[in-house]
């Protein structure tokens, strides 16, 4: 009778075991499952678990009859005074304390129990035991294996979350395995990253090194790559890093630069240039005022020697424009006439406005401003309307200056404001433009063509200087961008 009890009692233990070790929840159902057959033979104060980590600290899980709880310290369950080192952990007084090691563990774990009475029958529960500890050694060995793949999955779906870029697992065939973007089980990568029909030509895998490349329009990026092999086949981990701002702020770091040494040449250009234009001039006006040599002269000699003095004044004015305009001055707000500077911009754009129509409308109204900084806005504002406009032919392209008076309501206040409009009959720009349209390297040229920062700084500079830049209408037939100053 007692070996058919023995013997079922394992079997509904084997049952146990089989059924409820793939749950969250094992331990706890396996202590108060042992906690249930052990008190038959004597009285307990709790079951617990100790599994030493790495740190060499023991974890120790432990049931009291109600629930379970859990705790980290430093103990030996190999020394023989296990109950004074767990009256330290928890701050009170432990009985006796009965240990079993799981030798089929890949950790260093005991099992054990804390009798309340020293007259336990200890041979009845080291049989339990023994019947049962190689079994519940292996299935709980099995548990703690699965609960650490599971953090070291969970560490590794969290890295690849992390990330920024875009990052992958792929194969020697380009399929990914897994991925921090959408994907479906066996694309290949380029055709999600690049939409590509075939790998990239600078793809790290195929040149077996980072590489730095676009991986599509638009969007330039660098990448960082290992190898490694699971089942004698090759996987490849890469990263990419998006660097299409980091070079468009480094395209424009450069261009400043230039554009900085251009300043600095731009006064000895203008001694050189300005001695003979200067010599020029004078010889053409001995010419035409010299009433001896000038009764001398054929009608089509004095007609071409106008001209000759009138480019020369010309060439000296664009002179002076270019030093005004490349030459950055000390932000200084002063009145000026627009009209005059508007004036001296269309002079450096000659080359760009020459196959469009160009209408200007402006009075002689003052602004409170500084004239380089305004230069340099109208500059790029009317450069912006040529580019956008390259495509309509010699003569399709129209581009309209006017300017009209608004009063605008400023809480309670009310201020007259002057509108200085800059119209062409372009693309305009779209909705989804227009919400980020002077944020920092937004751009609708192509690729390499522009650095997404000109109606940025344009803002800036108009903010500066106490106005504002803002895109008064854009549809399918063009845009219209206004500078709105105070009226003096």
């Amino acid at each position: 009778t007692e070996k058919n009890q023995k013997e079922k009692s394992l079997l509904h233990f084997l049952d146990f075991i089989q059924s409820e070790s793939v749950g969250e929840d094992f331990i706890e159902k396996m202590f108060r499952f042992v906690w249930k057959d052990l008190k038959k033979n004597a009285r307990l104060n709790l079951i617990g678990l100790s599994i030493v980590a790495h740190s060499k600290k023991a974890k120790i899980l432990f049931y009291d009859g109600s629930g379970e709880s859990t705790s980290l310290a430093s103990v030996d369950f190999s020394a023989t005074n296990i109950s004074k080192q767990l009256a330290t952990v928890w701050g009170r007084p432990v009985g006796k304390i009965i240990s079993w090691r799981l030798a089929e563990s890949s950790r260093e774990s005991y099992l054990f129990l804390e009798v309340v009475d020293d007259h336990a029958s200890y041979e009845k529960i080291n049989a339990y035991f023994v019947e049962r500890l190689a079994v519940l050694s292996m299935y709980l060995d099995r548990w703690m294996i699965e609960k650490e793949i599971e953090v070291v999955v969970d560490r590794w779906k969290n890295t690849f979350k992390s990330f920024s870029g875009s990052t992958h697992v792929i194969d020697e065939d380009f399929k990914i395995y897994q991925s921090n973007y959408d994907h479906k089980a066996g694309e290949a990568c380029y055709k999600i990253l690049a939409q590509r029909d075939s790998p990239c030509e600078q793809c790290p895998v195929l040149k077996n090194q980072n590489t730095q490349f676009v991986l599509k329009e638009g969007m330039s990026v660098k990448t960082y790559f290992s190898q490694f092999k699971f089942q004698s086949k090759k996987y490849y981990f890469v990263i990419y890093e998006d660097v299409t701002k980091l070079n468009l702020l480094r395209s424009h770091i450069i261009q400043t630069e230039k554009m900085s040494t251009l300043g600095r040449l731009g006064n000895h250009l203008a001694h050189e240039l300005n001695n003979p234009l200067t010599g020029i001039k004078s010889y053409v006006q001995t010419l035409l005022e010299d009433p001896h040599i000038e009764a001398s002269l054929p009608a089509t000699a004095k007609d071409d020697l106008n001209e000759i003095l009138k480019a020369a004044v010309r060439c000296q004015k664009i002179i002076k424009n270019f030093i005004d305009f490349s030459q950055k001055k000390e932000p200084s707000l002063e009145k000026i006439q627009f009209s005059e500077v508007m004036q001296n911009t269309l002079v450096l754009l000659k080359s760009a406005l020459r196959s469009h129509r160009l209408f200007v409308d402006l009075k002689n109204d003052e602004v409170m401003a500084n004239s380089h900084d305004l230069q340099q806005v109208l500059f790029n504002l009317i450069k912006n309307s040529c580019q956008a406009m390259q495509g309509a032919g010699i003569g399709a392209g129209v581009i309209k200056i006017y300017q009209e008076t608004k009063i605008v309501h400023d809480g309670l206040d009310e201020k007259s404001k002057i509108y200085f409009h800059i119209e062409d009959n372009g693309p305009g720009f779209s909705e989804v433009i227009l919400k980020n349209i002077f944020q920092p390297f937004m751009t609708t040229k192509e690729h390499g063509e522009g650095t997404g920062l000109g109606l940025y700084l344009s803002k800036k500079l108009m903010n500066n200087m106490n106005a504002d830049l803002q895109i008064t209408a854009s549809s399918e037939k063009g845009a219209k961008i206004s500078l709105v100053f105070d009226q003096i």
